[in-house]
């Protein structure tokens, strides 16, 4: 629950499989599925804060996340291409390896549509949404 000043929202988790499909160039076409996610798009409430667990299909066509900079978001249009790009807020990297990452979302409170780019070892990338609704 939200409380004020001081903020403490509840923590809700989520997974999220991630299964690519193939590359072209720099882009991968994944298709994106999970309990909290409609059209390959993650919707998460507001007011509460989550942990994401993005989990790389083992049937994917060989790639890897990126170990340093596995995901980046921005508001408004999608985050630059690697090497450019952060996790900024409400978003932070917790836990990474080859096959799976845990984002974690800090709670907004209002809606708001958050492009991110999950990054692959060797440059490669997709670049789907999260909705606050």
């Amino acid at each position: 629950m939200f409380k004020g000043n001081n903020e403490t929202a509840q923590l809700m988790s989520t997974s999220v499989n991630v299964q690519a499909l193939g590359v072209k160039g720099n882009d991968v076409d994944c298709h994106i599925t999970g309990s909290d996610v409609t059209d390959d798009a993650i919707f998460l409430e507001l007011d509460k804060q989550y942990d994401i667990a993005i989990t790389l299909d083992p049937g994917s066509t060989g790639v890897k996340f990126h170990q340093t900079k596995p995901f980046c978001n921005q508001n408004s249009k999608c985050p630059p291409e690697l090497p450019g790009g952060n996790a900024t807020h409400p978003f932070s990297v917790t836990r990474n390896s080859d096959t799976s990452l845990t984002i974690h979302a800090a709670p907004v409170h209002s809606r708001a549509v958050a492009h991110y780019r999950l990054n692959f070892d060797g440059g490669e990338s997709c670049d789907p949404i999260i909705i606050h609704e």
